[in-house]
């Protein structure tokens, strides 16, 4: 058997700095965690959610203003699911409540659907 590891240390696409995990409460010695972020800006720029404004979060609610925020290019349902740690059926479904208020249009792409915002969402999202 393995001695067991001195520190694990796990990257995040989600954490802002780094942080670390020790659990002192288990009888069994677990090593401490150490979490870094990720500073690749290729992976941040397609993971991070874009922000909305205070008043169309009010306006729309939070999921939806964000994913219409994020709507800065035509997107499929899964990259926003990904981006924004949500089920593909949840994104679908504000999308679906987006799409019948006309603020964004969708185009099949071979076999993905990619949303963007019309005229009309664009600018409710760039409104401060």
């Amino acid at each position: 058997m393995l001695p067991a590891p001195l520190v694990v240390v796990v990257p995040s696409l989600v954490a802002a700095r780094p942080g670390v995990g020790v659990d002192p409460t288990r009888e069994e010695s677990r090593p401490p965690i150490l979490i870094y972020p990720v500073r690749d800006k290729t992976i941040a720029g397609t993971i991070a959610p874009a922000a909305p404004s205070a008043e169309m979060a009010q306006l729309l609610g939070p999921t939806r203003a964000g994913l219409l925020a994020a709507l800065t290019q035509p997107t499929s349902t899964a990259q926003l699911a990904a981006r924004h740690f949500l089920s593909p059926a949840t994104v679908s479904y504000h999308l679906g409540v987006l799409h019948r208020a006309g603020l964004v249009a969708r185009a099949r792409s071979g076999r993905s659907v990619l949303y963007r915002r019309t005229p009309e969402g664009s600018r409710l999202a760039k409104s401060r």
